[in-house]
């Protein structure tokens, strides 16, 4: 990851703009051509009238021509997938920016397995994809990655669990759940990776999707706890002592290929 960021199509050093408000969304991309922005750019419409009184003007079109730009001008390779992060600071302002390259050709089950922990915190303004939520998400994530006696340790992920016991989110993504035939959803953080997968499941046989609350006193119970974002699908192996299949995960993977 470089220091570059692009703002409306021209290349800034990114550390002077930390700070300012924005929306954002994590892109993710076939070569140099960026995925489902059109429906990225609609899930945060429904939030920019609330944090800037005004929709967004910025289009797909718009944006799928600069991650194509920028990609080719920093020389990225244009064979594999990247993750980009996109940033909208108003009605017309936007930045772009290289988070990662993909491990994975395709958007589907990640082979890395992490552990989960609790973190009693509440996820600020319900989950909205801001960047106030993205810092805060960075925060948790460092905590849960350093043991007792402060030596770091690695790949554990955080699981925030609100006041009243609810699984609000597993490392800042929607909670997924499989309990016998019930793949559960919880109802917090909105993403259109979550969308794809629950158009995925409801396709699945002897499966039923539903949405509801995933309280923290049924982890023992679970069969498989997920979560999705723009790199995949990531299962979870082990929370809080209690150990995770991956088998429905593995279904998902092979029903979107």
């Amino acid at each position: 990851m470089d220091d570059t960021i692009y703002i409306n199509g021209r290349a800034y050093e990114r550390h002077r703009h930390f700070g300012r408000p924005y929306l954002r969304q994590l892109v993710r991309t076939d070569g140099a051509r960026a995925l489902y922005v059109a429906e990225h750019l609609e899930l945060l419409n429904n939030y920019a009238r609330q944090f800037f009184g005004e929709q967004i003007a910025v289009t797909a079109e718009q944006i799928v021509r600069e991650v194509d730009a920028m990609l080719r001008a920093e020389r990225y390779s244009l064979l594999k997938s990247h993750i980009i992060e996109l940033r909208i600071y108003g009605a017309s302002q936007f930045s772009l920016h290289v988070v990662e390259t993909s491990l994975y050709d395709r958007f589907g089950l990640r082979a890395i397995r992490p552990v989960a922990r609790i973190v009693e915190e509440s996820i600020p303004l319900n989950g909205a994809p801001t960047g106030a939520f993205a810092e805060f998400v960075a925060i948790l994530r460092r905590r849960v990655n350093i043991a007792e006696g402060g030596e770091p340790i690695r790949n554990t992920v955080p699981v925030t669990v609100e006041r009243d016991g609810c699984i609000s989110s597993i490392d800042g993504a929607t909670p997924i759940a499989v309990k016998g035939r019930q793949i559960i959803f919880a109802p917090h953080v909105e993403s259109v990776e979550v969308q794809r997968i629950k158009e995925v499941c409801a396709r699945l046989r002897r499966s039923e999707v539903v949405v509801r609350e995933i309280l923290c006193e049924e982890l023992a119970s679970l069969d498989e706890l997920m979560y999705v974002d723009a790199r995949g699908i990531t299962s979870i192996i082990e929370c809080e002592g209690a150990v995770y299949a991956d088998i429905i995960a593995n279904v998902l993977d092979r029903a979107m290929e």
